[in-house]
């Protein structure tokens, strides 16, 4: 829901869960609150509300050290996010330096969160208008993504090389990649798609 932008119902639902079903269970009452936090983030972020943003990725911050893999990663994507929309492109390029420095270090790390990352990185690129820096790291990472069949990196890999296309000025090889991703990912989804008359 919060991916959606349905902020307030997703932490309507995060409410109720904490008030009925992890009841007496603190290590299930502390996730759900994270999980509020992170949504409460999300929506600063989105909003730009830089300082409540700021508040909740600080009470985060501490959570990291005790939260799972999967959560740490949505944090530190936040922050980045949170950075971009700052325009602090060089703290946003070395939080994500660091973290695949650390993944390439681990041998059982998620290769979801290295392209998600790399992707991730060509953002930041094409922020600071060095599109061409980010072209040929987000193209790697949209192949990858398709032969492993990482949908949601490969969309999002989609969407950062229309962007960088854009910057690049290239709008018709912009329109023609996102087109082309849209039928692809239409096909993953519903099968390949059937013409009227056919």
């Amino acid at each position: 829901m919060a991916c959606g932008g349905q902020y307030e119902k997703a932490l309507d639902q995060l409410q109720n869960s904490r008030s009925g079903l992890t009841q007496g269970v603190l290590k299930l009452q502390q996730r759900v609150l994270i999980f509020e936090m992170l949504v409460l983030l999300k929506k600063s972020v989105h909003a730009e509300d830089f300082d409540a943003a700021d508040h909740y990725l600080e009470q985060l911050r501490s959570a990291r050290t005790h939260a799972d893999t999967e959560i740490t990663f949505e944090i530190t994507l936040l922050e980045v996010e949170l950075l971009l929309r700052k325009k602090d492109y060089k703290t946003a390029l070395d939080i994500i330096n660091n973290k695949i420095k650390q993944l390439k270090q681990n041998p059982r790390s998620d290769v979801a969160h290295t392209l998600t990352l790399l992707v991730q990185k060509s953002r930041i690129f094409a922020a600071a208008s060095e599109p061409a820096k980010g072209l040929s790291i987000c193209l790697r990472a949209a192949s990858t993504a398709q032969q492993l069949m990482l949908v949601k990196v490969m969309v999002e890999a989609i969407a950062a090389l229309g962007a960088i296309l854009t910057a690049l000025r290239e709008f018709g090889a912009a329109r023609g990649l996102l087109g082309a991703g849209s039928a692809l990912v239409s096909a993953l989804f519903f099968g390949p798609l059937v013409l009227v008359g056919d």
